[in-house]
């Protein structure tokens, strides 16, 4: 499977300050500072936690990577086969199911689709336009039909 080259680069280069090459194939690619292998509690207390705070995302898990993973795969057209098979689900149901969400801009997107499909000009025109109040425009406010 390949990893963006992003990540290759970045690896590299930490391989390299650690003066890790190709023939140390025994050599762990992260250790705690005296060389020895990471701890979890240790890591997410002393690298993850600040990390996530820094990053604006307090609270937020390690396995949280998997879905923001799957989340962003689904929202930029990847298909559910490649998409499972990167996360290494038995079933795309899994990924679409537990591990993709849907946000609400692709949401508004795939409604401005229709939209346009079904309505032509007269949707872009209204593109621009707000909802009735009476209106649920937004999806955590309902399912999108009009209040009674």
């Amino acid at each position: 499977m390949f990893m963006p080259k992003v990540i290759v680069a970045m690896l590299s280069a930490h391989l390299e300050q650690a003066g890790v090459t190709d023939d140390d194939t025994d050599e762990l690619v992260f250790t705690d500072e005296e060389g020895g292998p990471l701890r979890y509690s240790n890591w997410r207390r002393r690298v993850w936690l600040p990390a996530a705070s820094a990053a604006g995302c307090a609270g937020a898990g390690f396995h949280d990577l998997r879905r923001l993973n799957a989340t962003a795969l689904v929202v930029e057209g990847i298909d559910g086969k490649t998409a499972q098979t990167r996360l290494g689900h038995a079933d795309p149901r899994t990924t679409l199911a537990v591990y993709a969400s849907a946000p609400a801009s692709i949401d508004q997107a795939a409604a401005d689709v229709i939209g346009e499909r079904f309505f032509g000009e007269k949707a872009k025109r209204a593109s621009g336009t707000k909802s009735p109040r009476h209106f649920r425009a937004n999806p955590s406010e309902g399912s999108g039909t009009t209040e009674s």
